[in-house]
């Protein structure tokens, strides 16, 4: 396939996604997880039919940067919202916690099992174990949102796994940047990788502040998004060339327009009917990027990272049964939170794009994995705990009504 070919059809499928987002915004579309877009790529990667050839793949890096980047911008006006209703500060640390936590014990449990078996280096085993961790603690909102929605129920549970799912994002947000600022960069001769990953954070809070201003005096939509797309693309580019890491910038730039704009629920219902736009081809795009032809010992340590977050998801989903609201949950929230989807892949693949070698080739796979396991045993797991929950219909500010991309 021709790198025309190739953007033709990355732009004919924005198209597709976003007019689905435009004409049906309440509806379902394909699975929560994204995975048929995944094996799509799959399938006519180099390693498979052979549609797409490695030169061709490579031209369609800056998309996949632009696309994480803006994704990161969506997650960051969103952060800290179940809709139209605002999280409680306390549930908000709370997934963080949980979060953190999910992503710890994945982490450590890679360490333990591949030191010794696999020839990694000291750093290669380091970031794998933060990509490990990044893609572990992260739980999709869209099947909790989707199984919410589809039963109908109003209740305490229902209501912290979405605030749980919901508000995750930032720790391998964080842990991201934190993961690209241990490469060699233009700042890294005199800063320390904390102090790169304050500066990515920082970067993004500057230039959002800009932005916030600017969208205080401008009220049209079309210049709305012009700022909101310009903004963006400064942060990529300032990203690009100081090898930061482009999607912890868009999200500390959307969560600063957030709290400064006075404009939140606009803007996100804004964004919101970009989402599509973006997540079609991004998925399509990472799944192209998975390395089937992979060494013995990458499959294997692919496979480990799998099965480390699948226990990290489920201690931590049988510890969620010890905060009050879910005192009455039954086992099944253990696999509650497995389901992994389009954030969980735009990490494999910002891994995979920056860490080529062994460490992208785990981490970008390792998420693929997961979006497939999580897509069979999250939902009907979630929708075992949500059934213990009796309740009438749910009030519209209450089920954040999401589409999967």
């Amino acid at each position: 396939m021709s790198d025309v070919t190739l953007w033709i059809a990355v732009l004919a499928l924005a198209f597709l996604g976003s007019r689905r987002a435009a004409t049906q915004p309440g509806s379902r579309w394909g699975f929560t997880s994204g995975a048929e877009l995944i094996l799509l790529g799959v399938a006519v990667a180099p390693g498979m039919l052979g549609l797409v050839d490695k030169r061709t793949l490579a031209g369609a890096s800056p998309f996949a940067i632009v696309a994480i980047a803006w994704l990161g911008l969506l997650i960051g006006v969103q952060f800290g919202t179940v809709g139209t209703r605002p999280m409680r500060v306390r549930r908000l640390l709370l997934a963080t916690v949980f979060a953190a936590a999910a992503g710890a014990i994945a982490a450590g449990l890679f360490w333990a099992v591949a030191r010794p078996f696999w020839p990694l280096d000291q750093r290669q085993l380091l970031l794998c174990c933060l990509g490990v961790g990044a893609v572990s603690s992260e739980t999709t909102r869209y099947a909790v949102a989707a199984v919410v929605a589809k039963a109908r129920v109003r209740g305490a549970i229902a209501e912290l796994m979405q605030d749980l799912a919901e508000g995750d994002d930032a720790v391998p947000i964080v842990a991201l940047a934190f993961g690209l600022a241990l490469l060699p960069s233009p700042l890294s001769a005199t800063v320390s990788p904390v102090g790169i990953t304050l500066a990515t954070i920082g970067v993004g809070v500057a230039v959002g502040l800009v932005a916030a201003a600017l969208l205080r005096v401008e009220l049209r939509a079309t210049e709305t998004f012009s700022i909101l797309l310009g903004t963006t693309l400064l942060c990529v580019g300032i990203a690009e060339r100081y090898h930061l890491a482009g999607i912890t910038v868009c999200f500390a730039q959307g969560l600063a327009i957030a709290m400064f704009s006075g404009r939140r629920r606009e803007l996100g219902k804004m964004l919101a009917r970009s989402e599509h736009a973006v997540l079609v081809p991004l998925l399509i795009v990472a799944g192209m990027h998975v390395d089937l032809g992979a060494e013995r010992w990458i499959i294997g340590a692919t496979l480990l990272a799998v099965v480390c977050r699948f226990l990290a998801k489920s201690l931590t989903g049988a510890a969620v049964r010890l905060v009050p609201a879910a005192s009455n949950a039954g086992p099944a929230l253990v696999f509650g939170f497995l389901p992994a989807g389009a954030l969980n892949m735009a990490f494999g693949l910002a891994f995979a794009l920056r860490f080529e070698g062994p460490v992208g080739s785990i981490v970008l796979g390792a998420s693929a994995i997961s979006c497939i396991v999580g897509e069979a045993l999250g939902p009907p797991a979630i929708n075992r705990v949500l059934q213990r929950e009796s309740g009438s219909d749910p009030p519209p500010d209450l089920v954040k009504e999401v589409t999967a991309p």
